[in-house]
């Protein structure tokens, strides 16, 4: 037997709506930012690859730069 009110019951029903709404809320959150997340370690990882050739392609032309000074010295 139920000995609680329909009004306390209608309550409880409500509050429990209520918790499992909001948990939802922050479960949809949670996920938006991890997308978020993802998106900007994803542009810069690309940002670092990108940034990685340009350093590349200028070292490896001062060094052929370089060697070829070398042999008009010696």
């Amino acid at each position: 037997m139920n000995h609680l009110s329909p009004d306390l019951m209608n309550e409880m029903y409500r509050q429990r709506v209520k918790e499992e709404l909001e948990a939802i809320r922050l479960e949809r959150e949670a996920l938006n930012r991890l997308v978020l997340l993802a998106e900007r370690l994803a542009a810069l990882g690309r940002w670092m690859v990108a940034y990685g050739e340009k350093l590349r392609k200028r070292h490896t032309k001062q060094r052929a730069g370089y060697s070829e000074l070398t042999k008009k010295v010696a």
